[in-house]
């Protein structure tokens, strides 16, 4: 079967309703819990003649040369933003596919439920929510710096390095 990823982009988008919906619009979220997150969902959301594409999709999306690039960065930090090359879709999911791995699925929601900042203005933060890496911690009981360790032998791992 040919796929062309396409299958995953309802998925990955209604994803990233759902964050808006738990985080507000105005949550400081870096670039690759977002994208990695959503991309995860698409992924297992993708379906076609009722099977599952998961396996297809996420070959497709992660070829060994994209996951190779994370070897020349500075770990999830520099994908806080959004790169040319898009890792922070790739390298994001694979992030978030490791969490869920370890620790299922609601923790990552409950990091989005921690920063939660439904002003229309995106004003000031509330001092009552937690600022990303404040979540990632209390919800994992490590540092994104500490984490982005895991996920880089992980990559290495699923490129066949």
């Amino acid at each position: 079967m040919f796929i062309d990823d396409s299958e995953a982009i309802v998925g990955h988008e209604l994803m990233h309703i759902a964050q808006f919906g738990l985080a507000g619009t105005c949550a400081e979220v870096p670039a690759w819990f977002v994208e990695g997150q959503a991309e995860f969902v698409g992924w297992n959301l993708a379906f076609a003649d009722g099977e599952s594409l998961y396996a297809e999709t996420r070959e497709f999306v992660l070829a060994p040369e994209k996951l190779a690039q994370y070897g020349g960065t500075d770990g999830l930090d520099a994908l806080a933003d959004y790169t040319d090359e898009g890792l922070e879709y790739y390298i994001g999911a694979m992030a978030v596919e490791l969490l869920v791995a370890h620790y299922g699925w609601d923790p990552t929601l409950e990091i989005l439920r921690g920063l939660n900042q439904k002003t229309s203005e995106c004003g000031p933060p509330d001092p009552t929510y937690r600022k990303f890496s404040e979540s990632f911690f209390a919800t994992f009981g490590m540092t994104i710096e500490d984490f982005s360790q895991h996920v880089g032998a992980y990559v290495s791992w699923a490129s066949g390095e």
